[in-house]
């Protein structure tokens, strides 16, 4: 596959914000309007569980407040 595409497809790797990625499935149910915060993910110097990935979810509207106060956490692995 063309780097270019990869990247552009590859939804892994540590960020802010973008579309999450997911060892296991999605734990948000429909309803949740909750968005990608940050998303820690296994690498070569930090381990979670098995090849896992951390994920800090917000609702949109609290994210526009600034008011972090219900960040909902996560993490899977393999």
């Amino acid at each position: 596959m063309d780097e270019a595409l990869y990247a552009a497809l590859n939804r892994s790797g540590h960020k802010l914000g973008g579309y999450p990625e997911f060892t296991q499935q999605d734990p948000r149910k429909p309803q949740d309007r909750q968005v990608l915060l940050l998303q820690l993910d296994s690498d070569d110097a930090m381990m979670w569980g098995d090849s896992g990935i951390a994920n800090f979810f917000i609702d949109p509207a609290d994210l526009q407040r600034g008011d972090f106060s219900r960040v909902a956490y996560t993490w899977d692995c393999d």
